[in-house]
C-alpha cells in the first residue's frame, strides 16, 4: 500500500527542481555581460517510479523529478575553430599596424615626405644649372642636400623606433603570456582538486585562458578526461596538468622567442599570433622595417657612391675636384661591394694605435686582379694602418687593380674600396698572420652604416666651400691673359653712341649664351670739345637688379666680375652719349670650355633620370616610388587581409554564441516555464495539505 504522505514527498520534490532550475536562470541573467561566461542549463529527470496493488496487480506510480545536473552548453568544435581563428587574426592585426606606421614615416604624397625632399633638391639643381656661379643658388643646393639628408635620417630613427617598440611589445605580451599559462595551470589544479567534473565557473575560465593564449600564438589543446587541459605550443607543451612551461622574457634586440630555463627556441611558424606578428614587425625583410630600412640604406649608399662619384669627377668654382658632396670617405660606385671595410672584429673602428705585425703579406683581389702586399720592415714597432693603406695603393697602382685603401684617423676606420666598375674585392688572410686572420676582416657594410654615413659633406660648410659644388665638368677659362670680346658680341642700344671695347680674364662657370651681361651708362662727363665719356657705369646680369662697376686702372676704364669672368669696358667719347644708354655683352664662348653646369646637369639626372645597377636598373626617384608603391600594396593587402581574418572570427564568434551565449528572451522564457512549474507544485501540495487535513482532524467526529 502507498504511503499516505508519499504525494508530499513528490511535490516537495518538484518544488526543489524547480527551485534550482529558477536558481540556474537568474545566474545566465546576472551573467549576461560577463566575460567567457557560459550558459548553463539545469537537466532535471524522473525519478524512479513506485508500485502499488491494483485490480489487474502491480502499477508503477511517479514519484516526481530531480536535478540530474547542470552543464555548460558548450561545442568543442567551435571552440577549436575560434582557437584556430584567433592566431592569424593576432598575426595581421599586428601586420597592418606595423605597415600603417612605415607609411607615417613616409608621409606620402605630402609636403614633408621624403619625396618632396627629394624635388626639392633636384628643383635647386636644376636652379643652379641656369646660374651656376650664383652663391645663393648654391646655398639652395647644398640646404636641399641637408633636407634630403635629415629626411632619410628622420626615416631611418623612427623606423627603428618601430624595431624599439616591438621588443617592449614582444616583453609585454610575453609576460601576458606567462600570466596566463600560470592560470591556467592554478585552474587545472582547481578542477583536479574537485569534488565534481561539473565545475562550470572554472571550465570558463580555463576555455577563457585558452582563448586568450591563442591570441598570442597559436596552440594545440588537449582536454584530459579528468578535466584539465595539456597545452603546447610549436610542439613545446606548456602547461600539463598543474604544470606550466614559461617563456624567456628579456628578449635580446635581434634574438626570437624562447623557453625560460632551457633556452629552447620557439619556432612560432607563419601568421603564428601577435608574438609571430611582433618578430617579423621587427626582423622581417619582407614587409617589416628591416625590409624598408635596407631600402633607404641603398638610397644612402647610391648618393655616397654613384653621386659622389660624379660630384667628385667635376669641378668647382675654384677648380677643386676630387670632392664629395655627401659625406667625407671615398666609395665605389654601381654593384661594387662599395665600402668594403677592413675593421675589428668585435667593432666598427680600429685604434690609431694599432700595428700590423712586421712581415706580413695580405692578398687583396678586385676580381681580376690579386695584388700581394707585402709588409717588410718595422720589426720593432710593425706597421700603422695609414702605412699599411700606402702599401696597398702602391702595390695596386703598380700592379694596376683597381684598389685603394685608406685610413681615416679621425674615424679611425680602415676602408678598401674599388675605383672601378662592377669590381668586388675580396680579401685572403693568410695564416701566418694571427693579427690579420683574427683581429682584420673584409666586410660588406649593411644598411646601418650607410645611413650613418649620410650627410653633406662638412667640407661644404667651411668659409668660402660653396664654390666646391661641381657644377661643371671641365675647367672654362680664358686664363690669365685678357681675351677681347668681339664687337659682334656686343649689342649697342644707342646706334649713334660711342662704341664699348671689352676684354675678359679669369674662369668661366657658366655657358655665356645663357647669361648675357647688360651694362649701363649711370653717369657721363662732358669733354672740352664736346664730346661725352661715362664716368660712372653699372651692370646687370637679370636687367632687374643694376650695381656700379669699379673704376679701371686706366683712364674712363671699368671693370666688375660675374661668376669668375672678369671683365674690363670703355666707351669710346660721342656727343651722343647718354645716361642710361643700353649695351648687351656676351662673353666668348669659344674660350669658355664646356657650360660651366654640365656636370649639376648630370647630378640632377642621377636623381630623376639616370639608372643604377645598385637601384636595380632604376634612377633614385624611380627607386624610391617602387618602394613607395609596394608599401602601399603590402598595406592594403594587409589590411583586406585583417579585415576578411576578422569576418572569419567573427563568423566563429557568433556560431558559438548562439550555442553559449545568454539569450535573455530565451531565459525569459525559461524563467515563466520554471515559475510556472514550481507554482504548479505548490499549488498540488496545498491540496494534499487540505486533503490531509481532512483526513486525520475531520474524520470519526461525527457525533462526538
Amino acid at each position: 500500500m502507498r504511503s499516505t504522505f508519499a504525494g508530499l514527498n513528490t511535490m516537495v520534490r518538484g518544488i526543489y527542481a524547480h527551485q534550482i532550475a529558477l536558481d540556474t536562470v537568474g545566474n545566465n541573467i546576472t551573467n549576461l555581460n560577463t566575460e567567457g561566461y557560459t550558459r548553463q542549463r539545469t537537466n532535471l529527470v524522473e525519478t524512479p517510479s513506485g508500485y502499488i496493488v491494483g485490480n489487474n496487480g502491480y502499477m508503477a506510480i511517479g514519484t516526481g523529478s530531480v536535478t540530474d545536473s547542470i552543464v555548460r552548453l558548450r561545442d568543442e568544435l567551435i571552440d577549436a575553430q575560434v582557437r584556430k581563428n584567433t592566431s592569424p587574426l593576432g598575426y595581421e592585426n599586428i601586420q597592418q599596424e606595423t605597415l600603417a606606421k612605415i607609411e607615417n614615416i613616409f608621409q606620402e604624397p605630402s609636403d614633408t615626405g621624403l619625396q618632396t625632399a627629394l624635388d626639392n633638391f633636384w628643383d635647386s639643381m636644376q636652379q643652379l644649372a641656369t646660374k651656376a656661379g650664383d652663391e645663393g643658388s648654391r646655398s639652395v643646393v647644398r640646404q636641399r642636400g641637408v633636407e634630403l639628408a635629415n629626411a632619410i635620417g628622420r626615416a631611418e630613427s623612427q623606423l627603428k623606433q618601430i624595431q624599439t617598440d616591438a621588443n617592449l611589445a614582444l616583453t609585454t605580451k610575453l609576460n601576458n603570456m606567462n600570466q596566463y599559462l600560470t592560470e591556467l595551470a592554478a585552474v587545472n589544479k582547481q578542477i583536479l582538486a574537485s569534488p565534481t567534473d561539473q565545475c562550470n565557473a572554472l571550465k570558463d575560465q580555463q576555455d577563457l585562458l585558452l582563448e586568450k593564449i591563442a591570441v598570442l600564438a597559436p596552440i594545440q589543446v588537449v582536454k584530459e578526461e579528468s578535466g584539465s587541459v595539456t597545452v603546447s605550443i610549436a610542439g613545446i607543451t606548456v602547461v600539463s596538468k598543474d604544470r606550466a612551461n614559461l617563456f624567456d622574457t628579456a628578449v635580446e634586440t635581434n634574438g626570437g622567442v624562447k623557453m625560460a630555463g632551457t633556452g629552447m627556441d620557439v619556432m612560432l611558424g607563419p601568421e603564428g599570433g601577435e608574438l609571430q606578428g611582433l618578430l617579423d614587425s621587427r626582423d622581417s625583410k619582407v614587409w617589416g622595417a628591416p625590409a624598408y630600412l635596407e631600402q633607404i640604406g641603398t638610397m644612402s649608399r647610391f648618393l655616397l657612391s654613384d653621386f659622389n662619384a660624379v660630384h667628385r669627377s667635376g669641378y668647382g668654382l675654384d677648380n677643386n675636384t676630387g670632392v664629395n658632396f655627401f659625406g667625407s670617405s671615398v666609395f665605389g660606385t654601381g654593384t661594387d661591394q662599395v665600402g668594403s671595410t677592413l675593421q675589428l672584429a668585435s667593432s666598427t673602428t680600429i685604434p690609431a694605435s694599432t700595428r700590423v705585425p712586421a712581415n706580413t703579406t695580405l692578398t687583396l683581389n678586385d676580381g681580376t686582379k690579386t695584388i700581394n702586399v707585402a709588409l717588410v720592415g718595422g720589426v720593432n714597432t710593425g706597421w700603422t694602418l695609414d702605412k699599411v693603406a700606402e702599401a696597398i695603393n702602391a702595390q695596386a697602382k703598380a700592379d694596376g687593380a683597381d684598389i685603394r685603401a685608406a685610413y681615416d684617423t679621425a674615424t679611425q676606420q680602415f676602408q678598401i674600396y674599388s675605383i672601378g666598375a662592377s669590381k668586388s674585392i675580396t680579401a685572403t688572410e693568410p695564416s701566418t698572420s694571427s693579427f690579420i686572420k683574427n683581429t682584420l676582416k673584409l666586410e660588406t657594410p649593411d644598411a646601418d652604416y650607410w645611413l650613418s654615413q649620410l650627410e653633406v659633406n662638412p667640407a661644404l660648410f667651411e668659409t668660402g666651400a660653396l664654390s666646391k659644388i661641381a657644377a661643371k665638368t671641365e675647367i672654362g677659362s680664358v686664363g690669365t691673359s685678357a681675351t677681347e670680346v668681339k664687337s659682334s658680341n656686343i649689342w649697342q642700344g644707342n646706334a649713334s653712341g660711342g662704341l664699348m671695347s671689352a676684354t675678359v680674364t679669369g674662369d668661366y662657370t657658366f655657358d655665356p649664351a645663357s647669361l648675357p651681361i647688360r651694362v649701363r651708362i649711370a653717369g657721363l662727363t662732358t669733354n672740352p670739345d664736346g664730346t661725352k665719356v661715362p664716368s660712372s657705369l653699372e651692370y646687370s646680369t637679370d636687367g632687374q637688379t643694376w650695381t656700379a662697376a669699379t673704376a679701371g686702372s686706366e683712364a674712363n676704364s671699368f671693370q666688375f666680375t660675374v661668376q669668375g669672368a672678369t671683365v674690363k669696358m670703355s666707351v669710346a667719347a660721342n656727343a651722343a652719349n647718354a645716361a642710361n644708354d643700353i649695351y648687351v655683352v656676351t662673353l666668348p664662348a669659344s674660350n669658355a670650355g664646356k657650360a660651366g653646369s654640365d656636370n649639376i646637369v648630370k647630378l640632377s639626372n642621377l636623381l630623376k633620370v639616370t639608372t643604377s645597377p645598385l637601384l636595380g636598373n632604376t634612377s633614385l626617384d624611380g627607386y624610391y616610388n617602387n618602394l613607395i608603391g609596394t608599401l602601399g600594396v603590402q598595406s592594403q593587402n594587409a589590411q583586406n587581409q585583417a579585415i576578411n581574418q576578422k569576418s572569419l572570427v567573427d563568423q566563429t564568434l557568433k556560431m558559438r554564441d548562439s550555442v553559449s551565449g545568454v539569450n535573455l528572451d530565451e531565459e525569459l522564457t525559461a524563467m515563466i516555464k520554471y515559475q510556472k512549474g514550481y507554482n504548479g507544485c505548490a499549488r498540488v501540495l496545498t491540496a494534499m495539505d487540505e486533503l490531509l487535513d481532512t483526513l486525520l482532524n475531520k474524520t470519526g467526529v461525527v457525533g462526538r
